[in-house]
């Protein structure tokens, strides 16, 4: 310290304790080495978990997908039908938990990729049709002609958001209706903002409740969890991802009225030119005036429809019920749309048909759930069928159909594929595994997983679609197979003893290098956390699969690798006596898989005779129930092959054993059917005999 003339006259020394300042730093990071460390052993338990539930998981929906494929007794398919609805629902559950704590801890990324946005709101409706359906809960999705088709986004989690809002929906609504609105707020040159909103007639959620319904294993209260079940996880992961995307949701509910939940999402654009506007613009130049009658008692069905048919430019009336349509001039209309709601109804239209058709209105029936046998019939009567929810790009391309039109290519892609525009049934998972199944060549593929079940489910779902597996137990046995004999393709399961997936595939491609092949691999994991899709590739894959394995996924994805040209149609056989039988169409319904075919020939040609017989013991006996079955089922196996005379008849004799009585005339019209159905096995052993299969 300095006086006033700058004479030094003491010191000052200050210490300052720098130990507590040291102490809190290091105890700072020894809690972020903690927490760190705590997150990654939740992920390494997550993931190993995850890998412990889904190995059996999958072995579990496999085999009972397959099993279920199969002949079964009543008694049976039920029982097998809870062990798979069983097993879905633990998965679902293992899925949410292992979502929300990707988001918590910021491991999930999303993806921007270009995706039809109806499509995956329309697919994911259709995948709980059938639950809707079971509580007699139909669904409706309006959306209007000018959407937006091809957005940038992730479709896998914007059908997350939609199957969690419409799950809750079915779950919580006992009667009434459900009603998905898909519709475009605004748009500019590069986005567009999309409201989509799930209306329920359910339980409601009360006052209090309202704000806390999206926080995790919320629910309106206790004995809700009793009464409906659930996790109490979805509407948490909705609004987390609505989050990341940054949307917004929201819910309007009155107790004991239902609830409408809300979500608003931006997507960039993708698409310049709407598709459904191309799809508009044809439909007008072939419907613009034309009459059309709608028959429905639903108020949501008969809003939608009239407002497609207005953009398309017809002249739509309307018919409360198939009994109104009696009363109505049916021959001041050129087309006619029917709502069926049951099983009960479809009968009353089949048995309509032919009136209808004297005065020559197309008519076209839509379900609201998937029903074979009753689409099947409708078909025979020429009625062409959908099944709910439609879109109108379905709609548009059955009628296009009908009137003889040709769809656009890109409407065909995105028909959704319930029933054919020739009226035959379908379903979509069917659909998915028929567009894989149409191999242009046979693959050998290498299926290698220590799991025997999964290596046995995967080599059954290829072996059904025509390719040839040779399987494998562990990678350094892979790998000697793989060396000592070539392959088109690898199923590789990645989390093996000893020698893991990834050290067979990065051997694999070191050979590669060196030789210049190179194999196409598709590795499996039951791990599906975040970083495996990335590894996989990195390791040198070519796809990516997360297990319980899913069939369509797989076909689809190695028809992908094998780099697979459209299957060829070929005409029926050539005989002068048989030209009138043509199998062109059969084939067309079976995406010209020739294998499939002909394996439902071999069927035809081992039942055919049978059942012939049965009808011959039915006249003879007489046993009109045991005519009625066995002319049934001829019916629809020559249905199948456009055999319209033969099918015809089958139909008479079924009639007639379903008055109770078998009348004189069902042995004639048997010496008639016999000829026909002889020339159909002839000509089937014909084109059997002209390709090598």
């Amino acid at each position: 310290v300095y006086n006033a003339d700058g004479e030094l006259k003491r010191w000052v020394l200050i210490n300052t304790g720098i130990t507590r300042r040291r102490q809190e730093e290091e105890s700072l990071r020894k809690a972020k080495e903690a927490a760190e460390a705590s997150s990654r052993a939740k992920s390494e338990f997550l993931a190993n978990i995850s890998h412990e539930i889904r190995t059996p998981m999958n072995a579990i929906l496999g085999m009972t997908e397959l099993a279920l494929a199969t002949e079964l007794t009543p008694e049976q398919r039920e029982y097998l039908t809870v062990v798979h609805d069983s097993a879905r629902s633990l998965l679902q559950f293992l899925n949410d938990v292992l979502d929300l704590s990707k988001i918590e801890s910021g491991k999930l990324q999303l993806e921007q990729i270009e995706f039809n946005l109806a499509d995956v709101v329309r697919e994911t409706i259709r995948a709980l049709a059938v639950k809707a359906h079971a509580k007699n809960l139909p669904i409706e999705i309006s959306a209007p002609l000018d959407l937006p088709d091809i957005v940038q986004g992730d479709p896998v989690r914007v059908r997350q958001i939609v199957f969690n809002l419409l799950d809750n929906a079915i779950k919580f609504t006992e009667r009434g209706s459900i009603l998905v609105v898909l519709e475009e707020q605004w748009r500019t040159d590069d986005e567009v903002g999309i409201h989509l909103a799930v209306e329920d007639t359910g339980v409601g959620i009360p006052p209090d409740r309202l704000e806390r319904i999206f926080e995790s294993f919320t629910q309106a209260d206790a004995s809700t969890t009793r009464k409906f079940g659930g996790t109490g996880l979805g509407l948490t992961i909705t609004a987390e991802l609505v989050q990341m995307m940054d949307g917004r949701i929201w819910v309007q509910s009155s107790e004991g009225q239902g609830s409408t939940f809300h979500v608003t999402l931006r997507f960039p654009l993708a698409s310049p030119e709407p598709l459904r506007q191309r799809i508009a613009e044809q439909m007008r130049q072939v419907l613009a005036g034309q009459r059309v009658l709608v028959v429905t008692r639903d108020a949501t069905t008969r809003r939608v429809l009239h407002d497609w048919l207005k953009t398309w430019g017809c002249r739509a009336s309307d018919a409360s019920s198939l009994d109104a349509v009696r009363h109505h001039d049916a021959n001041n209309v050129e087309l006619m749309l029917v709502e069926i709601a049951d099983v009960r109804q479809a009968q009353r239209l089949v048995e309509m048909a032919a009136s209808l058709q004297e005065k020559n209105p197309h008519v076209i029936a839509i379900f609201d759930v998937d029903a074979p046998e009753v689409t099947h019939q409708c078909h025979q009567s020429g009625i062409t069928c959908l099944v709910k929810p439609i879109s109108q790009q379905a709609l548009a391309d059955v009628i296009l159909a009908r009137l003889g039109e040709t769809p656009s290519a890109t409407a065909e892609a995105d028909r959704g594929g319930v029933v054919e525009a020739s009226g035959t049934h379908i379903p979509e998972a069917t659909r998915a595994s028929t567009v894989a199944a149409t191999p242009a060549r046979r693959l050998k593929v290498l299926v290698v997983d220590d799991h025997d079940a999964n290596r046995v489910l995967a080599r059954r779902i290829l072996e059904r679609h025509g390719h040839e597996c040779v399987e494998s137990h562990s990678g350094a046995d892979a790998l000697q197979k793989w060396r000592s004999e070539p392959f088109d393709l690898v199923v590789l399961d990645v989390q093996m003893p000893e020698m893991d997936g990834f050290d067979v595939l990065r051997k694999m491609r070191e050979e590669e290098r060196e030789s210049g092949r190179h194999t196409p691999v598709v590795t499996l994991t039951a791990h599906a956390m975040a970083g495996d899709r990335e590894r996989c590739l990195a390791a040198g894959a070519d796809a990516y699969l997360a297990k319980p394995l899913d069939a369509s996924e797989l076909l689809a994805t190695v028809e992908r690798l094998a780099g697979r040209a459209p299957a060829t149609e070929y005409p029926a056989a050539p005989t002068a006596e048989l030209d009138k039988i043509d199998f062109t169409q059969a084939l067309e319904r079976m995406d010209g898989d020739e294998e499939l075919l002909a394996e439902q020939m071999k069927f035809f040609l081992n039942d055919g005779p049978k059942l012939l017989d049965q009808i011959q013991e039915a006249i003879d006996e007489p046993n009109p129930r045991q005519l009625e079955l066995a002319a049934h089922r001829l019916k629809g196996l020559v249905a199948a092959y456009d055999a319209k005379e033969a099918a015809d008849m089958a139909r008479k004799l079924e009639e007639m054993g379903r008055t109770g009585s078998v009348p004189n005339e069902a042995g004639d019209l048997l010496a008639k059917l016999r000829p026909a159905v002889e020339r159909l096995t002839q000509a089937m052993r014909t084109w059997l005999s002209s390709r090598p299969l």
